[in-house]
């Protein structure tokens, strides 16, 4: 059994690129679900807080479809969906953003739910 090392290595051709394996996922993908027992006016503020946040700190564009409300820039793209007792958030992060995940997931999760627990 080869080891991942050895993989990668195998992987790089002679212009010092690496090939892509097809088959290979290259887009991170963040599910954060909240509950919550917020009114429908106070979950969109919720939302809309969360938003902002993300908005701030990583130069996202946000606009509201309903109840969805959508985000994106170079590399990310996201929906945060607002139903009757939970707040569902969906990110798709690009393969330079993908490095970010975990960081990314954890300020977003904390924030949710942070302003979802407020009563």
């Amino acid at each position: 059994m080869q080891s991942a090392l050895a993989r990668r290595r195998r992987n790089w051709h002679h212009g010092g690129l690496l090939r892509f394996e097809e088959g290979k996922k290259q887009m991170a993908d963040i599910h954060i679900v909240q509950e919550h027992s917020l009114s429908p006016e106070r979950a969109r503020a919720a939302a809309q807080q969360v938003a902002d946040k993300v908005a701030a700190e990583f130069g996202m564009q946000c606009r509201w479809d309903g109840d969805v409300l959508r985000f994106e820039r170079s590399g990310v793209e996201g929906v945060l969906t607002l139903e009757e007792q939970r707040a569902a958030l969906r990110i798709k992060l690009g393969f330079m953003m993908s490095a970010f995940g975990p960081a990314i997931e954890a300020k977003v999760s904390d924030k949710m739910r942070r302003v979802f627990a407020a009563a």
